[in-house]
């Protein structure tokens, strides 16, 4: 043999550390593949399971600034009335449930004083022509005894029903099973 064709001896292991680097790469991808795979298995059947029911809550932030900035000094939940026009609600009892940032549930102040009645939900707040909400001095929601109040835009700031300097509101979703 030619001296050309003879490799030195630090090419060989070279060379086989050079197939074991590409197939190290192949066996990288192919797990790559495999892993991907299975990963899309798994989100179509979890996409298959029954979806928990979801309910809406209204939550009111009320703030000392009148811009709504900082942490807010109260925030209480209301339960609405179900989704649709406040013609067409039922009249329910606004019972909102107050918190007090920082402090552990179940202390001074968790239920709001004064008892109100209206139509009250998501759809309503968010009406296309413009929020509102039909406060009430009844149950039984009595045209007479209800008063209209406009609504600013969700995650606005607005005026505070409670004294305060102003308010926001927003919507969330949450399980069915919490809303009772």
């Amino acid at each position: 043999p030619s001296h050309s064709d003879a490799l030195p001896e630090t090419a060989q292991p070279i060379n086989m550390a050079m197939r074991l680097e590409i197939l190290i790469l192949v066996a990288a991808i192919l797990i790559q593949l495999f892993y991907v795979h299975i990963y899309e298995l798994f989100i179509s059947l979890k996409g298959q399971s029954p979806a928990k029911p979801r309910a809406d809550i209204i939550e009111v932030s009320e703030f000392h600034s009148s811009n709504c900035e900082g942490p807010p000094a109260r925030v209480w939940l209301i339960r609405p009335g179900p989704p649709g026009h406040s013609e067409d609600a039922p009249c329910i009892s606004i019972r909102p449930e107050m918190k007090v940032p920082g402090q552990a549930a179940g202390t001074a102040g968790a239920a709001a004083v004064e008892q109100l009645y209206g139509r009250v939900s998501c759809d309503t707040l968010r009406h296309e022509e413009g929020g509102f909400l039909d406060l009430c001095s009844d149950q039984s929601c009595s045209e007479a005894g209800c008063q209209r109040i406009p609504s600013v835009g969700e995650g606005e700031c607005g005026t505070s029903f409670l004294g305060f300097a102003a308010a926001s509101w927003r919507c969330i979703s949450v399980a069915a099973d919490l809303t009772e």
